[in-house]
């Protein structure tokens, strides 16, 4: 018999997988007039964000490296969403912040993000869609790292420490 990858007991990371790739298209095709690439939610995150917000701040709330958030924000900034400020009290550090031309950006992927996100969830009901999310959190912190280390997700082909 050859391989299946839609098994039922097909990898869980297989699953994630393609449901990511299926968002991800869907995020593209509402949002591509804005040229953005991928950094959509980022953009989200930095314009909502309620404290001061520094690249590093950014960087470990999306578990991402220092490099590959450095890239987004130049990217955001070169589309003149996003700025650095620079942090009076340590040099080496920025703030970020929106500028006003990010407005309508944010507001087009909020409503891109809720529309996808009722599609992805049809037929199912307030319940079961809370307790999807309860168990994805779940599965997120058993594959967490030992003694509560946040593993950073990197975009290179080496491992992982």
């Amino acid at each position: 018999m050859p391989f299946d990858p839609t098994a039922a007991n097909a990898s869980l990371g297989f699953w994630t997988g393609v449901a990511t790739q299926n968002y991800y298209t869907r995020v593209l095709a509402k949002l591509q007039q804005h040229d953005l690439e991928k950094w959509f939610y980022m953009l989200l995150l930095i314009h909502e964000a309620t404290e001061k917000l520094s690249q590093q701040d950014l960087a470990d709330a999306l578990l991402l490296d220092k490099v590959t958030v450095t890239r987004a924000v130049d990217h955001l900034s070169a589309k003149g969403f996003v700025e650095r400020i620079a942090c009076p009290d340590d040099r080496r550090k920025h703030h970020l912040r929106t500028l006003p031309r990010a407005r309508a950006v944010v507001k087009d992927v909020r409503a891109a993000f809720e529309s996808i996100n009722e599609l992805a969830f049809t037929g199912m009901n307030a319940t079961e869609r809370k307790r999807f999310k309860a168990d994805l959190a779940r599965i997120n912190a058993n594959l967490a790292q030992p003694e509560g280390r946040k593993m950073r997700i990197t975009y290179s082909k080496k491992q992982p420490r």
